[in-house]
């Protein structure tokens, strides 16, 4: 059946998406070392291949389309009642696809530029291809102000990327679990992609939105986070204040959600109001209070 089709190639690219995010947060936070400074030789020797190909190997997604492009072409052979999915499938196969291969081909610029510059000026390009980290190569990756502002842009664009794919993933997701409710295949459901385990009224929803400030002031990041959770289309989302990401929310239980990084339980007071969260994150758990109710 073609929606089997198309759910098989949603699932794959959910998952390609998440290893694309997970490379470049990974790369992110080695990028912020080098540009501060916080590298050291000797960690250049003991990591020499992962610093020594910092910037050099972006992730290139394979976006599965035969479902979509089979749904798409035959659309007067499906059935009308499904034929409301062409929409979603176009944003996800069209727009946001065209987003991600664009930033793609802006990464593997970035990455041939770079190669260009070391190959025509420094005579141990070779031995660094060859995967060799002497000092004279440490000394360039250390202090060579090019490499510093090379591998800035590269973690720019590769931060615009993951965005990109963060939004294609998510409304994978969505059209997922539509597909999935319509063949009644939810045994079939793979737990790595996130839905909602638990039901609440759309009504109900409203008492989780509102603003939430970490609780401890000097904050695991050097700063208190805060925190707005917004229903949106009839789902909740939490959004950073400080870099504007909005993430969506899957129940999981009552008083509890999820996202693709972590866990939220939601607080109540004495009179079974929502106080605030707390938010297991990795291996941390931050609580937040609630410093202003519903949000519209």
């Amino acid at each position: 059946m073609i929606l089997e089709e198309i759910q098989n190639d949603l699932q794959r690219n959910i998952w390609e998406s998440e290893e694309l995010i997970e490379f470049y947060y990974r790369k992110d936070s080695i990028i912020w070392k080098v540009i501060n400074d916080e590298l050291t030789r000797q960690d250049y020797i003991d990591h020499s291949f992962e610093l020594g190909t910092l910037i050099t190997d972006p992730y290139h997604m394979k976006i599965y389309t035969n479902g979509y492009l089979n749904f798409s072409r035959n659309i007067s052979d499906v059935p009308l009642e499904y034929r409301h999915l062409l929409g979603p499938l176009n944003e996800i196969y069209v727009n946001d696809k065209y987003e991600i291969d664009k930033f793609d081909e802006r990464m593997n610029h970035i990455t041939d530029r770079f190669h260009d510059h070391l190959s025509q000026n420094y005579t141990w390009f070779l031995q660094w291809g060859y995967g060799e980290m002497n000092d004279t190569i440490i000394e360039y990756f250390l202090n060579d102000d090019y490499y510093k502002n090379a591998a800035l842009t590269f973690g720019t664009y590769g931060g615009i990327l993951r965005q990109r794919v963060r939004e294609f993933r998510w409304a994978a997701i969505d059209v997922y679990n539509i597909i999935t409710d319509i063949l009644d295949n939810k045994p079939q459901r793979h737990e790595f992609i996130p839905h909602d385990k638990f039901h609440y009224p759309q009504e109900k929803l409203d008492q989780f939105t509102g603003i939430y400030l970490e609780k401890n002031e000097e904050g695991i990041l050097g700063y208190p986070m805060k925190f707005h959770i917004l229903k949106n289309n009839d789902r909740l989302q939490l959004v950073s204040q400080k870099y504007l990401d909005t993430v969506p929310l899957y129940i999981k239980a009552p008083n509890r959600v999820y996202t693709t990084t972590g866990e939220i339980e939601f607080l109540e007071n004495e009179n079974k109001q929502i106080k605030g969260f707390r938010y297991e994150w990795e291996s941390d758990t931050i609580d937040f209070k609630r410093i202003k109710n519903r949000i519209k």
